[in-house]
């Protein structure tokens, strides 16, 4: 999907002002404990500390206004390995499933034409739905729920269930909340790990004001020069999905 809205623009602008924030905090936090440290100096100086210990003292001041270490201040660390100096998460490294001749044959497919086009179509068909999701909500259970939740999702999740009728008659299906979905498939062997995979089924809301500045309507999932337009393709629909 590709989309010209301020909505996107606007919540980008917020992500990135976010590390400013913290880094603000942690400059004044730095700030805080020079002043300390100075402060026990300078009292170290009246009441006649010697060279030494002053020494010390402007020794820790260093090693705490000393800058932290970056990313870019070290070489990209391989897949599954750890430095640390570097401040970045551990990544594991990949793990493909065995090879099947079912599980080649749905990854042909999917890498087809057909399977391309049956995806578009999918997802093109979910954008339709409006999920939108808005602060001023009332309690999505309970006898006060607001009524918005009941008509907004239960039919997306028919939508699902009519999409992928073998997930809902092999694997266990249970509403959550009302609203939430847990979708439990069952391995063969207990003895391995589970693999866990989410998504939300709600998006953003589209503003009245902004609704024109997109190059197509924002609910409409129409397949375009090699695209599903519409709001939420850019998420997590598509992790949703698959």
């Amino acid at each position: 999907m590709s989309v010209k809205n301020q909505d996107f623009e606007r919540q980008l602008e917020h992500d990135v002002r976010i590390p400013k924030t913290y880094n603000k905090q942690f400059k004044l936090r730095r700030a805080t404990t020079a002043a300390t440290y100075l402060a026990v100096l300078l009292l170290g100086i009246i009441v006649g500390q010697n060279l030494p210990s002053i020494n010390a003292h402007l020794h820790s001041l260093s090693k705490h206004l000393a800058p932290s270490p970056s990313r870019a201040s070290h070489p990209s660390s391989p897949v599954g390995s750890h430095n640390d100096d570097d401040p970045i998460c551990v990544q594991p490294a990949p793990v493909s499933p065995p090879a099947s001749d079912a599980l080649d044959a749905s990854r042909a497919h999917l890498a087809s034409p057909s399977g391309k086009l049956a995806s578009a179509r999918l997802l093109s068909q979910a954008v339709q739905y409006d999920t939108s999701s808005y602060d001023d909500l009332g309690p999505v259970t309970g006898p006060s729920a607001d009524p918005y939740w009941n008509l907004t999702f239960p039919p997306f999740h028919k939508f699902l269930e009519t999409s992928f009728p073998v997930i809902w008659e092999k694997a266990e299906v249970t509403v959550v909340h009302e609203h939430a979905l847990l979708v439990v498939v069952e391995g063969k062997r207990w003895e391995r790990k589970p693999a866990v995979f989410m998504a939300h089924m709600d998006v953003v809301p589209v503003e009245p004001a902004t609704a024109g500045e997109w190059t197509w309507p924002p609910f409409g999932g129409n397949i375009k020069d090699g695209y599903v337009w519409g709001r939420g393709c850019l998420f997590c629909s598509t992790r949703l999905y698959i």
